[in-house]
């Protein structure tokens, strides 16, 4: 809603979920405690404890990612995943008044992840092969 409100566009610029503040990316995804959930529920799956939890410090975290490809390749997917299901659950709720819990949108993310893995395996791309091997004991 910040980006349609910095048009000039005559819409209600608070979040349809919390209903308190302003809603803009970085609320969405990292201030809105129940779906800033997501983001780090998915990684404790990677277990990676200390991820940013700003936009800004997370598209910087993730350019400066150290650690393997693969690694890097699966927190990239988990991050697309959560951009996607956090979305998804935020226009769900907006335009049919339904609600999910968090762990439910994180497992559509981990899906999301595994999904991506067999494609890329079924492609027969070395890297999915991998992939799917890391997700089969994650």
């Amino acid at each position: 809603m910040d980006r349609l409100l910095s048009w000039e566009l005559d819409v209600e610029g608070i979040c349809s979920l919390c209903g308190t503040h302003q809603e803009s990316r970085n609320h969405l995804f990292f201030e809105y405690a129940f779906l800033a959930e997501v983001w780090r529920a998915a990684l404790l799956r990677l277990r990676v404890y200390n991820a940013p939890t700003s936009w800004e410090s997370v598209i910087d975290w993730l350019s400066a990612f150290s650690g393997d490809r693969q690694h890097k390749v699966v927190v990239l997917q988990i991050w697309q995943g959560c951009l996607y299901e956090i979305w998804k659950e935020r226009n769900s709720r907006f335009h049919l008044g339904t609600t999910v819990p968090p762990s439910k949108i994180c497992g559509g993310v981990i899906c999301i992840a595994r999904s991506k893995a067999v494609a890329l395996k079924n492609s027969e791309r070395k890297l999915g092969t991998d992939l799917v091997s890391f997700w089969s004991v994650a």
